[in-house]
């Protein structure tokens, strides 16, 4: 929805709307909201496009799958509940925790065979090589036989 607004107007948005509403409206409104999942970014670097997602917390590889439909990506899993306390006691509770997956249109069509993915410190990296642009051409049209006068 908002991938085509500029990041400078959103930023301007965000600073306006926390002067007039203020920031404990943001922080009570947050425990509203449903959880969209991981927080991601994704850009392109020259012949790829990069998702970075935010997954602290991941045991293993067992515990994390990225993959790839179409031009959609799918990031699910599961994070540790690392507290000892109930998710009733949590005073705020912001975090992805447990199962989660999260689902996006890739912008740009990809190549399925030619994906990394690697983990550190908390994020997840997938390099998605593009997909390149099929040439079009005219089919010439065989009709096989001549058609009689």
């Amino acid at each position: 929805m908002s991938e085509g607004i500029p990041q400078e107007a959103k930023k301007r948005w965000k600073q306006q709307a926390v002067q007039v509403l203020g920031e404990e409206f943001w922080g009570d409104l947050a425990g509203l909201w449903p959880d969209a999942g991981p927080r991601m970014d994704l850009y392109r670097d020259g012949n790829e496009l990069v998702a970075m997602v935010e997954l602290p917390g991941i045991a293993g590889p067992e515990a994390v799958t990225a993959a790839l439909a179409d031009r959609w990506l799918t990031i699910s899993g599961d994070i540790a509940y690392p507290y000892p306390v109930t998710e009733d006691e949590l005073l705020r509770s912001e975090r992805t925790l447990g199962r989660f997956s999260r689902k996006i249109a890739l912008p740009l069509p990809v190549n399925p065979d030619v994906v990394t993915a690697s983990y550190r410190q908390g994020v997840l990296t997938l390099r998605m090589k593009l997909q390149q642009e099929t040439a079009s051409r005219t089919v010439a049209v065989d009709f096989g036989e001549e058609m009689p006068d």
